[in-house]
Parts: structure tokens; C-alpha cells; sequence
């Protein structure tokens, strides 16, 4: 098997284990996770999650998970609200992850949209057709290629991909999607 094969299949299973965590956080699962991301050269992620399995409520204190949407109708936070039954990933993200989840639906050949939340009202929706990431838009107006290289830039936060065969408008990312996703590589690696 290729060493990219093992690479998507291992953010394949990263990705399940954090939706696992997401939902039905147990401290096993999280202390599984972040070895997982030690793996993958992520030792500060790795550090948090053990972190947080340290201080995490027993099953009988009451935990609540709450999801603010924006009042703005048609933003990326709205899109993320209504995500339907049909997300196949969705989880945390660091700006190298965020790359290789791009590389994952690039060589995949999916199409959805992908939506990525940072702090501050970061935000940008990716859509991406056969492979192709067609479409880019974030909160503050940036479009394109711009867009694209905001949500690159996000620190850290989650995303969301839900599959779909989605229309576009106007696709607005000219260059092909290899390269762009090679440039981001590189971009990611002087962090």
C-alpha cells in the first residue's frame, strides 16, 4: 500500500475517533485520539487532549454542548448549523491538518462543501466538486484564492464536510487543485 493510502486511511480513522470524541467525549477515546495525533507529528494537539481527558466530568455530572449560529442568514456559521446527516468528517483542525483534509477530499475525488470555524469569527466554506476545490468564501468578505488562504491561516478550530454534489455560482479558484493544495503544503510547513 502507498504511503499516501496510509496516510488518508489514517485521517480516515482520526477523523471517525474525533467525531466519537465529539459527540460521546470519554476520557479512553480522547487518550486514543490524541496517540493517534502524536502519530501524525501533533504534540501540542496531543498534549490538549490529554490535558482535557484529565479534567473531564464523570458520566454522572451533566455536560452540555451548545452551537451559536450567526444572525445572519446565509453565513458560513449557518451553512455549519445545518449540516445534514450526510457529514462524513467533522472534527478540530490545525492549519497542516486542515491542508491534509483538503489533500484527503482532493485524492478522493469527494464532493461537498467544507466549512472551517476559528476563533474570532474566522470562518470560510470550501466547495469542492470531484476533487476539485472550485469555490472559496470566509466572513469577511474574501473570496477566491484569498479565502482560501484564510482558512489555511486559521490557528485552529473546527470543521465540518458534508457530501453532497453541490452548485456554485460563480467558481472563483483558478489555478487547478493540486497545485493550490501543493502551495499550501508548503506554506504550512515554515509554521
Amino acid at each position: 500500500m502507498s504511503e499516501t493510502q496510509q496516510d488518508i486511511e489514517q485521517l480516515w480513522a482520526v477523523s471517525e475517533l474525533e467525531q466519537r470524541v465529539a459527540t460521546q467525549p470519554d476520557a479512553a477515546s480522547m487518550r486514543k485520539l490524541a496517540d493517534h495525533y502524536d502519530e501524525l507529528g501533533w504534540p501540542d494537539e496531543a498534549r490538549q487532549l490529554r490535558d482535557r481527558a484529565d479534567i473531564l466530568p464523570t458520566p454522572k455530572e451533566a455536560v452540555t454542548i451548545e452551537t451559536k449560529t450567526s444572525s445572519h442568514p446565509g453565513s458560513t456559521r449557518d451553512l455549519a448549523a445545518k449540516a445534514s446527516e450526510e457529514t462524513v468528517l467533522k472534527g478540530r483542525f490545525t492549519p497542516r491538518s486542515l491542508v491534509e483534509i483538503f489533500k484527503v477530499l482532493h485524492l478522493t475525488g469527494k464532493s461537498g462543501k467544507l466549512v472551517a470555524e476559528g476563533v474570532g469569527n474566522l470562518a470560510a466554506t470550501v466547495t469542492i466538486v470531484k476533487g476539485s476545490l472550485i469555490e472559496a468564501h470566509a466572513t469577511g468578505g474574501e473570496t477566491g484564492e484569498a479565502a482560501l488562504h484564510l482558512a489555511v491561516r486559521i490557528k485552529g478550530g473546527i470543521y465540518q464536510f458534508t457530501a453532497s454534489e453541490p452548485s456554485t455560482s460563480q467558481p472563483n479558484l483558478s489555478e487547478n487543485s493540486a497545485a493550490l493544495i501543493a502551495a499550501f503544503v508548503a506554506e504550512v510547513a515554515h509554521d
